[in-house]
Formats: C-alpha cells, sequence, structure tokens
C-alpha cells in the first residue's frame, strides 16, 4: 500500500489517493491536496496542514494492515460505548423512508433505562 500523487491539469494542485492495486476502484482518493506553488501564507500554511493530515491517514492506514489477523482494534476504529456507535451508524446510513434504525434505537434506549431502574 502507497500513497502517490497526481498533479492537476493546470499543474496548480497536487492530490493524493491510495494505491491498493491496478484494479478498478483500487485507488480511492484520500481527499487531500496541496499547491504546487503556494502563492501567499495562506497556501503554504494548507500545505503544511494537509501534509500533517496525510501523514497522519497514511499511519491510520498502516496500523489498519498491521491488525489483520489479529485481536488488536486501532484506537481510531473503536467505540467504547455501543449507543454511540449506533448514532454514528445511524448518521452514515441513513435512508429517506427507513425509520427502522431509528425507532430501534429509541427502543433499546428505552430498555436499557428500565434495566436500570430495575437494578
Amino acid at each position: 500500500m502507497n500513497i502517490l500523487e497526481r498533479r492537476s491539469k493546470k499543474d496548480d494542485k497536487i492530490t493524493f489517493y491510495y494505491d491498493f492495486g491496478r484494479g478498478a476502484g483500487q485507488r480511492p482518493s484520500t481527499g487531500v491536496f496541496i499547491y504546487t506553488l503556494p502563492k501567499d501564507q495562506l497556501q503554504k500554511n494548507h500545505n503544511k496542514q494537509a501534509l500533517i493530515i496525510l501523514e497522519m491517514k497514511k499511519s491510520q492506514l498502516t496500523i489498519e494492515q498491521q491488525a489483520i489477523g489479529s485481536a488488536f482494534i486501532p484506537t481510531h476504529k473503536f467505540k467504547a460505548n455501543f449507543l454511540e456507535y449506533y448514532e454514528e451508524y445511524l448518521k452514515l446510513n441513513k435512508r429517506k423512508g427507513n425509520r427502522h434504525l431509528a425507532n430501534s434505537l429509541t427502543q433499546f434506549k428505552l430498555y436499557i433505562k428500565k434495566i436500570l431502574l430495575l437494578h
């Protein structure tokens, strides 16, 4: 796994993408870009911050790859509270007209309150 760079057609920006292979869909974008020739301090600061973000993404991906086949869960993937995980899952997978997940979360919270009141 590598992170490769691609220059824009105007040659004013460099975008970065993952290299998982040569097949279709195996080179997704990281969403990070830098300016090739920064014009002012704002663009220079953007480049510095973008490179820091890129390094962090690269290190997280390396940890994920190394954790495969072991019991270790990387901290950026781990949610200690199931309700927080479920709420985030709801936000990311929300579909129009589908209330099953939201209602199940509501009912689960009610159930937890009832159980805690009994004990």
